[in-house]
């Protein structure tokens, strides 16, 4: 193609809709999470190793005996309430993962599936989560940022404690030089 050398009616969607494939025997309901599993393909989400959760279903879906992509369902990303459990004020603005397609959680676990980003906490059990593939990647910036941290300041701890034991290790062997010369005593 060459470039542009008139004006351009370039195709468009509405907010931020998309239409997903269904993976093979899925069965979503609207109103959950909707993650990609590996090859691309909608799935509910859950805590399973390569998922990757994009929005929130806008209708059911059922693939049952289907090939990936033979159903198409709509995903919107946005912020949506869901369920979760000891939530408060403290945890705005945290990442929190996927318990399954319903029920987030701000603490990782096995496969540490981002939902989203907590943008408001209604109540112990209710939070609501800012969806979508750039709320995903800053959750995961920040959850890497935070494993980074601990990192760090447990090698500074390691560091100061080897340090400390040297200095501690040297004043000794100063106090006995000084004994054996007499110039302190015990």
């Amino acid at each position: 193609m060459t470039a542009a050398i008139k004006d351009r009616n370039t195709p468009r969607r509405e907010g931020n809709l998309m239409a997903v494939g269904l993976a093979q025997d899925a069965v979503v309901f609207a109103g959950t999470l909707a993650a990609l599993d590996s090859d691309g393909y909608a799935v509910p989400a859950s805590d399973t190793a390569g998922l990757i959760v994009i929005g929130r279903f806008e209708e059911s879906g059922d693939n049952t005996g289907g090939d990936d992509g033979d159903k198409v369902v709509p995903v919107m990303i946005g912020t949506y309430c869901f369920i979760g459990a000891g939530l408060g004020p403290d945890d705005v603005g945290k990442p929190c993962f996927v318990s399954d397609d319903q029920t987030i959680r701000v603490t990782a676990n096995t496969h540490n599936i981002v939902a989203g980003i907590i943008t408001g906490v209604d109540s112990a059990t209710e939070a609501w989560v800012m969806t979508g593939p750039d709320a995903s990647i800053a959750a995961a910036a920040k959850v890497d940022a935070d494993k980074a941290l601990a990192r760090v300041a447990a090698a500074v701890a390691d560091s100061v404690a080897a340090d400390t034991a040297g200095i501690v290790a040297n004043f000794n062997t100063l106090l006995a030089h000084l004994r054996t010369a007499g110039l302190l005593s015990t």
